[in-house]
């Protein structure tokens, strides 16, 4: 590698080659396969997540960085990424740099298949929060011989649920188990949660088809903060 290698001029070049989907989505994959093989992991657990970047970017049509809502500061134009990380490396398999005026929701099937993409033949754990919940998504999941593990999102009839679930617990009619706990120098276990599990009946359409699974539901209550 010489100078001339770090100009703007060639910089450009590569990045405006790297921005094209299928040539990232190529490297990502033999990347991302290659460090699975070197370092003998066995992923069990795929953690999803998008996030926002805020930066001193000019904004408009026809970039990447806009302006809106932001826990940061408004005022800067905004891009938001999709990751897939293997858990509990961080070790990042998927990357996907959206306009951050898009919604979360649609990123979550395509950050999942492009994972399936790099780790083949292997039963993942793909966790993340609330937004994968939604039953479309729980069912892509498992129709494609997978697990998902996420906090129930506040919508349809979880709500009302829910409120069925805390009072059955509150009135005796489930044994709650400790969850979590802290243990001091003595061996003294402080409990931080306690809670009961139970199974439903889900179904769900994807495509042309109907999936059904079974839901482990685990109804939490915090004695502490966590």
């Amino acid at each position: 590698m010489t100078e001339l290698d770090s100009t703007d001029d060639r910089l450009t070049l590569l990045l405006r080659r790297l921005s094209k989907p299928e040539i990232w989505q190529a490297i990502e994959t033999e990347l991302g396969r290659s460090i699975l093989r070197a370092y003998k992991l066995k992923p069990e657990r795929v953690r999803l997540g998008a996030t926002t970047v805020s930066g001193y970017h000019a904004s408009g049509e026809d970039t990447l960085f806009k302006y809106g809502h932001s826990n940061d500061d408004p005022s800067l134009g905004q891009v938001k990424v999709m990751v897939a990380a293997l858990d509990s490396l961080g070790l990042l398999l998927v990357t996907r740099a959206v306009a951050s005026s898009q919604a979360d929701d649609p990123l979550y099937v395509p950050a999942v298949d492009r994972v399936l993409q790099i780790i083949d033949g292997v039963q993942l754990l793909f966790v993340s929060d609330c937004k994968m919940s939604a039953q479309s998504m729980q069912a892509h999941i498992q129709d494609l011989g997978h697990h998902n593990l996420c906090p129930l999102a506040q919508t349809g009839n979880t709500g009302e649920e829910m409120i069925q679930w805390i009072q059955a617990a509150n009135e005796g009619k489930h044994d709650l188990q400790m969850i979590f706990y802290r243990e001091n120098d003595q061996g003294e276990r402080k409990l931080l949660a306690e809670g009961y599990e139970f199974e439903r009946l889900v179904k769900a359409e994807v495509g042309y088809k109907i999936v059904e699974w079974t839901d482990r539901v685990v109804v939490v209550r915090s004695e502490s903060n966590l």
